[in-house]
This record gives structure tokens, sequence and C-alpha cells, in this order.
């Protein structure tokens, strides 16, 4: 319901920077600092014009690595505007951002 509203954009960028911000806690304490910390994506908000600067954007408020930070695509969601796809990943990749598949096999790569 969220993404058919709009309010998924919202909720993403809020679920994004308490994320990163929550990260920033944890490396407070050295015993954690090692952690990563992966963010589920939706399609809508991926597609957004101003996704990557809200990443960036992200990244500056907490103070975090951008080497901490996964995250996760659906494969569906890569492969439906697969040029505009690798666009984003390029120019977040190169901010040192880490992907991972999030429900990789059930879209087009399914062998059913």
């Amino acid at each position: 319901m969220a993404e058919e509203t709009g309010l998924i954009l919202p909720i993403g960028l809020w679920v994004l920077e308490t994320a990163c911000a929550q990260l920033a806690c944890w490396q407070a304490d050295p015993r954690f600092n090692r952690l990563i910390i992966a963010v589920n994506v939706s399609a809508r908000q991926f597609r957004e014009a101003a996704f990557v600067s809200q990443v960036r954007n992200a990244l500056n408020n907490s103070g975090i690595r951008p080497e901490v930070l996964k995250l996760e695509l659906t494969e569906s969601l890569v492969l439906d505007n697969v040029e505009n796809s690798i666009s984003k990943m390029r120019e977040l990749k190169a901010l040192g951002i880490k992907f991972s598949m999030d429900d990789f096999g059930t879209g087009y790569s399914s062998l059913s």
C-alpha cells in the first residue's frame, strides 16, 4: 500500500537516514566499529531522481563511511530498467556503497 500511495518515498528515506544514524551510534563503541548495515530499497525509491543525493546526504549527516552501507535491491528492480539501474549503481558504487540482491531467483532469473 505504501508503494502504491507514494508513502514509500518518505518511509524509505526515513529508514535510510535512521539506519545510517543508528549505525553511527553503534560504531562509536570500538567493539562494533566493523558493523555493516543493509537497507532494503523499494523500486519506487530507487527510481527517484534524487535517490543518489539522498543516500549521499544520509552518509554525510550520519558520518558513516560509505563502505559500511549495503543497499538491498530486488532482481526485478534492477532488470526493469537496466540502463538507468546500472547508471545509479555506478554512481553509488563510486561513493563506496555495496549492493546485495534481495529476492534473487524469484523474478527474471527463476529457473522454475
